[in-house]
């Protein structure tokens, strides 16, 4: 039984749209009353599609070609989703011959839309870099009215500082110290790096992060930073496996 099998890679910026001044960066298809699931299948069907951008209140679907690098033409829309396909990743490259009898597509991305559940830490998501914070994952998602619900954040890091001697380009832990303000700023800091707002973090202690965190960060660090500005230092605070008070949960505004 032959297989269409077909996957991507795409790097994804939640919070922006793709705003372009030229009309080669239009859309070349709109869809309607589709998911961001289904979204980025209609793109990898069609071998035009380097982009896409989705909106999370009207379900629009834009598909885009001649849109490699075209960061700089990214505007902040809290309500959408822009992604790029990247260069060199999409497989088959060219049209191929299928079965009509049976057919699966398979859609692999590295920075993809936010997943919910218990996902140990296997979603990657790519951000805006503030506060040095340039992609995070997470043990669990909930999705609850108007936000949700980070359940151990890891972030990576880079373009920042750090008190001690702890370096950029590489994943920590966030620590909550049980909700102080060392916990609010840390989670601020996460919350605006995909461009929404602080909604709460976890004022429960407990100590160490779940399931395979470590298969990530490492070295196993676990940071905080405690003041929201990008000048501010994160600061060491032990082992990520076994760190006290550590970010149980993050609240953000979520994009609908």
């Amino acid at each position: 039984m032959d297989q269409d099998r077909r996957s991507f890679k795409m790097s994804v910026y939640h919070g922006w749209q793709l705003q372009c001044t030229n009309t080669t960066c239009s859309p070349y298809m709109t869809i309607t009353d589709l998911d961001i699931r289904r979204c980025q299948a209609t793109c990898l069907a069609q071998l035009s599609c380097q982009g896409l951008c989705f909106s999370y209140l009207t379900s629009n679907c834009q598909l885009f070609a001649n849109v490699w690098n075209q960061n700089n033409n990214l505007l902040t829309n809290t309500h959408t989703v822009t992604m790029f396909v990247v260069s060199g990743t999409r497989t088959p490259s060219e049209p191929t011959t299928t079965s009509t009898t049976s057919s699966s597509t398979t859609t692999t991305t590295t920075y993809i839309t936010l997943v919910t559940g218990v996902q140990n830490y296997a979603i990657e998501v790519a951000t805006n870099g503030y506060h040095g914070i340039q992609k995070f994952r997470y043990y669990s998602l909930t999705k609850y009215s108007g936000y949700l619900s980070i359940g151990y954040p890891v972030v990576y890091l880079s373009g920042t500082t750090f008190t001690g001697s702890y370096v950029n380009n590489a994943w920590y832990a966030l620590h909550a110290g049980c909700g102080n303000s060392n916990g609010i700023a840390s989670c601020t800091g996460l919350c605006k790096a995909f461009n929404q707002n602080y909604t709460n973090v976890t004022s429960d202690c407990g100590t160490g992060f779940p399931g395979s965190v470590t298969t990530y960060v490492n070295p196993d660090r676990a940071v905080y930073t405690p003041t929201d500005t990008s000048s501010t230092p994160w600061s060491d605070y032990g082992q990520a496996s076994t760190c006290t008070n550590p970010m149980i949960y993050c609240a953000c505004t979520t994009f609908a």
